[in-house]
């Protein structure tokens, strides 16, 4: 797989997929990785995360797949990168990990993002960028350990497409090809 070091929307080195960035994306680097756990060896900006007090995120934003990224261990820094006063759920799926959204992102104003499934089954559509960490004690947030940031990243990878289906929002899985059509044209529902 290709992926690319660019700078995510907190200011901070991120690496995504080449194929779910803009060519106006400010790329650092282009780097092959086998797996998701190689982009973390591959990567020393994202591994001298630690010395600076930083914690591992996923970063997902709309029909793009996730990005890894490094932000403060607190919930203003998911605020800044979600741009949105932050919301959170716990994913069954994923082991307990906390899904952080914004306190908008139900309005009907942000373009849709992932649907949160439990067993297989979607119970929710979650719009606008995501944050997925490990918990939450207060402000401070905590890095999900290697094992479950990989789950999450497979869980997600693929981004969604969603349609009507007897008055009830339905995600459907698309190719990155897909998706970058979809993006441009600003269409993450089809009825």
């Amino acid at each position: 797989m290709k992926f690319v070091l660019k700078m995510m929307s907190n200011g901070m080195p991120g690496v995504i997929s080449d194929s779910s960035i803009y060519y106006w994306d400010v790329i650092y680097r282009n780097f092959d990785a086998g797996t998701f756990s190689e982009i973390i060896d591959t990567v020393p900006e994202i591994m001298r995360y630690k010395n600076e007090g930083m914690i591992r995120v996923l970063f997902i934003e709309p029909l793009k797949e996730p990005a890894l990224t490094v932000c403060s261990p607190d919930v203003g820094s998911i605020r800044s990168l979600i741009g949105d006063r932050p919301r959170r759920m716990f994913c069954p799926d994923l082991g307990g990990a906390v899904i952080h959204y914004g306190e908008n992102s139900r309005s009907g104003n942000l373009m849709l993002n992932r649907g949160i499934k439990f067993d297989g089954v979607t119970y929710d559509v979650l719009s606008g960028p995501l944050v997925i960490t490990g918990c939450v004690n207060g402000s401070k947030v905590s890095e999900l350990d290697l094992n479950k940031m990989q789950k999450a990243y497979e869980l997600f990878e693929r981004p969604e497409l969603f349609y009507y289906d007897r008055n009830k929002i339905c995600p459907v899985k698309v190719s990155q090809k897909a998706a970058t059509v979809m993006r441009e044209n600003n269409i993450s529902i089809i009825s």
